[in-house]
């Protein structure tokens, strides 16, 4: 199982609450406001950047995310608060998460390209012609796909994907997700510095 966990960096923070002449309560206050509206947030901007790049549900996302509080591990202007981690924990999925064709097998021994569409507009095969779908048998009607690992008919394994972790570290999504973290933490931090002001 792999992991991946998502930082926030409040830039310019100190630059408001001195603009703004904040008491050392009124900048706990503002952080600590700004803190929690982040825990309620970040997932969905998470969520939406992971979307853009990859054929997934917000709901398979979501699944992999542990919100994390720890205290005294961000600091501005000398006043400490909680802190929040995002982690994503999940093991590579089954391409039944990314509209795998066909969904069953074929009547009638028809022969049959197993495929998936990982990434948004780029449908791939899966496997090699050692591929097949079959019904796990563990009280569902979904088929995975499986693979032998050579000519014979065992052994088998099924296919999987990517992670939900993988996907948040590819290069593109990563830096998205934290320039929309980065900006929107700070508009949060104005916005409740300005209401405390």
């Amino acid at each position: 199982m792999s992991s991946n966990n998502i930082s926030i960096n409040i830039e310019n923070s100190e630059e408001i609450i001195r603009t703004l002449c904040l008491t050392e309560s009124q900048m706990k206050k503002a952080v600590k406001r700004t803190v929690s509206d982040l825990k309620q947030r970040v997932p969905g901007w998470i969520s939406e950047k992971v979307m853009e790049e990859y054929n997934i549900k917000k709901k398979d996302i979501r699944e992999a995310l542990k919100i994390k509080s720890r205290t005294t591990t961000v600091e501005i202007s000398g006043v400490k608060v909680d802190s929040l981690d995002f982690v994503f924990k999940g093991r590579p999925l089954t391409p039944i998460h990314f509209k795998m064709k066909p969904s069953k097998p074929y009547k009638h021994n028809r022969k049959y390209i197993v495929s998936a569409e990982i990434k948004k507009g780029s449908r791939v095969p899966l496997g090699t012609k050692h591929t097949f779908l079959q019904n796990p048998g563990n009280g569902g009607e979904r088929y995975l796909p499986f693979q032998r690992k050579g000519d014979a008919r065992y052994p088998i394994k099924v296919i999987r994907t990517v992670s939900t972790p993988q996907m948040i570290t590819n290069d593109k999504v990563r830096e998205e997700i934290q320039q929309k973290i980065d900006s929107e933490a700070l508009k949060r931090l104005r916005h409740n510095a300005d209401e405390i002001f």
